[in-house]
């Protein structure tokens, strides 16, 4: 079992969404506010890609990733 684990300087404590690439190497978590970080992981490796701070507007959320 892995863990995705916010980075130390992220303050939230869920997630809004999670998924993995269609080959499953790859999860992208996305932490709930009031950070809203996305995180990008190998998971088959059990590292962190890239972790980024999401903009969005007041009130605003997010609700679903998704890859291309």
């Amino acid at each position: 079992m892995c863990l995705c684990v916010c980075p130390p300087t992220a303050s939230s404590q869920a997630y809004a969404c999670m998924r993995f690439s269609d080959d499953g190497r790859t999860l992208y978590c996305q932490a709930a506010a009031p950070d809203w970080v996305l995180l990008v992981w190998a998971w088959d490796k059990s590292k962190l890609l890239c972790s980024l701070r999401v903009q969005l507007p007041a009130g605003g959320a997010v609700t679903h990733v998704t890859h291309h």
